[in-house]
């Protein structure tokens, strides 16, 4: 009976052998196992490396250690022996404690933790393949009556088991309340180890967790898409919806799995400067600064030319002309396909390449096409007063009507004034475009203010240069325009001072006044009016 039970092959529970331990089977012939004593004790280790509870080695949950049975009798290297394999059980158990939380979560944990959940599973599905080969020789030997497995040779075969659950379990605990990028970067520390094969197995983990950043960085540099929010391009820029916003209604990653932020409520002229941006708790520390600016400003550069005007195009020979074509992209696109973790250069030198092809045609739309520097230079023209007969014309045609209150004013009349006053000057050689955009606007007034105090200019811009030109430069350029226009006022009056200065004193020769006392007066005024001259020229 004894034989028939040791010939039985598979392993269904631990508690198939429990007669044969009551039996009276010696467990020891002058100081060493008996065979069938041997043998059951490695299946019970098959169960304990499996997590699973045997006879007469069970886990101690309170104390969280393995105990084997007090009324077996073993010597101490023989114990010893059992506790070194029930240490891979026990880091066995604590990994799969791991996996199974984090399995319960589902999606909530993000993709990067889960790409890491996901490659802890596979390193176990690893071991359970290598357990079943374990068990087959084990199923061979006892119906060959020939042990090719012994304790021994067990715990040689456990070691190199043990040191990997060693690993997982060290960073496991690690990870434990970690997510996103967080996690990748406290993994990759455990890379730079002195054992190689810790080394290596931590570099096979790493390009597991790593796969959904880089997907991430690939997707935002060649499509200026953040691939967590799983927006579709084609969805959103179709029929309709050309310059709709690719990521309306949508919130910052909550798993932080990409460092790209973005920010929904920010309006589209400050898209450049604070719609994305880099978080820095989720930037990886494999990635470095100089790195992700890059990356950012790559796929900012590809919403930006998104946000252009849909009749804009560039042709096939402009875009070759400026270092962009469509073949560069391709070439691009095809590149980014291939880096994952631990090829630092080739991901640098991708984007590097995208970036300098998506910067040429940005630059080309915005300084060719969309024409920023006309802009710049009419604002200069116009806001900073640098017209010269535009800004005389202006205080010559409108002077009597500013010096009204501000009741008493009509815009439309001003307008019409300031148009004329384009029309006869310089001005009337700017585009037509530029000249539509400028207008006047008055000013919130108080009771005793009048024209001067209230006129002011304004020069409207459209996407996409109002992202360059937004908000708040316009307002420094208003800012400007309200000081320049106060002392070009000045150097008016200034000029008219000089005129009426002169007119008195030519009156005042005719009458037969002293010609010396007036000359002497009228010598120091001009002096006094070339000082305060030279100071407000200087100021404008």
């Amino acid at each position: 009976e004894r034989k028939g039970r040791i010939k039985k092959k598979g392993l269904k529970t631990p508690h198939d052998d429990e007669e044969v331990y009551n039996s009276d089977v010696p467990a020891l012939q002058k100081g060493i196992l008996s065979y069938d004593l041997e043998v059951l004790l490695m299946r019970d280790m098959m169960y304990v490396v499996q997590g699973i509870d045997s006879t007469n080695i069970k886990y101690d949950a309170l104390k969280k250690v393995y105990r084997i049975n007090s009324a077996l009798k073993l010597p101490v290297h023989i114990r010893n022996m059992l506790l070194t394999i029930a240490e891979l059980g026990w880091f066995f158990n604590h990994v799969t404690e791991y996996v199974s939380a984090a399995q319960k979560m589902g999606q909530k944990i993000g993709k990067v933790k889960l790409s890491f959940v996901q490659a802890v599973q596979d390193e176990i599905t690893d071991y359970f393949r290598l357990l079943a080969l374990i068990e087959a020789d084990l199923g061979d030997a006892l119906s060959n009556r020939g042990l090719s497995l012994s304790l021994r040779r067990l715990v040689v075969w456990a070691s190199e088991p043990t040191e990997r659950f060693k690993q997982l379990a060290t960073i496991t605990d690690g990870a434990s309340n970690l997510q996103g990028c967080a996690l990748a970067s406290s993994l990759y520390r455990y890379t730079k180890h002195g054992d190689a094969n810790i080394s290596n197995f931590m570099d096979r983990i790493m390009r597991r967790v790593c796969a959904p950043i880089y997907a991430s960085i690939r997707a935002w540099i060649c499509r200026g898409e953040l691939d967590m929010y799983n927006v579709n391009r084609s969805a959103v820029y179709g029929a309709g919806s050309s310059r709709k916003n690719a990521f309306e209604n949508v919130d910052d990653d909550p798993n932080d799995d990409f460092f790209i932020g973005y920010r929904n409520e920010v309006k589209d002229d400050r898209i450049w400067e604070e719609r994305y941006y880099i978080n820095k708790q989720a930037l990886p520390s494999f990635i470095s600064n100089s790195l992700a600016n890059m990356i950012l400003v790559c796929g900012k550069a590809i919403n930006f030319i998104r946000m252009c005007p849909p009749s804009v195009s560039i042709s096939r020979e402009e875009t070759r002309n400026v270092g962009w074509s469509i073949e560069d992209a391709s070439k691009a696109v095809a590149a980014a396909s291939r880096f994952e973790y631990g090829e630092d250069e080739h991901l640098k030198q991708v984007v590097l390449d995208c970036s300098n092809a998506t910067n040429s045609r940005l630059l080309r739309l915005v300084m060719e096409v969309h024409q920023l520097p006309r802009h710049l230079q009419a604002l200069k023209k116009f806001l900073l007063l640098t017209q010269g007969d535009f800004v005389g014309a202006i205080f010559d045609n409108l002077g009597s009507e500013l010096s009204k209150k501000v009741s008493a004013l009509y815009v439309p009349h001003l307008n019409g004034l300031i148009d004329g006053i384009l029309r006869g000057t310089l001005g009337q050689f700017e585009a037509f475009d530029i000249i539509n955009k400028l207008k006047l606007k008055l000013l919130a007034s108080s009771q005793f203010d009048t024209g001067w105090d209230v006129f002011s200019l304004e020069y409207a811009v459209e996407p996409p240069i109002s992202t360059v030109l937004n908000e708040r430069v316009m307002m420094q350029y208003r800012q400007l325009f309200h000081l320049l226009w106060k002392v070009k006022r000045v150097e008016w009056e200034l000029s008219l001072a000089w005129l009426h200065q002169m007119q008195t004193f030519h009156s005042v020769s005719k009458f037969g006044v002293a010609k010396e006392n007036v000359s002497l007066r009228a010598h120091r005024l001009a002096l006094h009016r070339a000082n305060m001259n030279h100071l407000f020229s200087n100021l404008a």
